[in-house]
């Protein structure tokens, strides 16, 4: 069941460079690509961790207010691919820290 959350730790790394690349072409975000990855964070289960601290620690940073905060800007200020440019570096931001707590 690990490999759910390394797969999905894989995606996130990529995230960041491919979503610069798109901005820098076309201002544009990948929307779904976006909320496809925040989908898959909330299916994350206990078994798909080493241990249930990994787990718990994991669950800490999701469920932080400032993080459900700044996902909840993230998603009500997609306009359709478009974000501002401080809310996609912000976004970026935060899908680098995310991925940090998941490894």
């Amino acid at each position: 069941m690990m490999s759910i959350r390394l797969n999905l730790i894989a995606d996130l790394k990529s995230f960041p460079q491919k979503s610069h690349n798109q901005y820098n072409l076309d201002k544009t975000v990948d929307r779904n690509n976006y909320f496809d990855l925040m989908k898959r964070v909330n299916l994350l289960k206990k078994e798909d961790f080493e241990s249930e601290e990994k787990y718990k620690y994991f669950l800490n940073f999701i469920k932080q207010p400032q993080n459900q905060a700044d996902r909840y800007v993230f998603e009500i200020n997609f306009t359709e691919n478009h974000l501002e440019i401080h809310l996609f570096l912000w976004m970026v931001s935060y899908v680098s820290r995310l991925t940090d707590w998941l490894k």
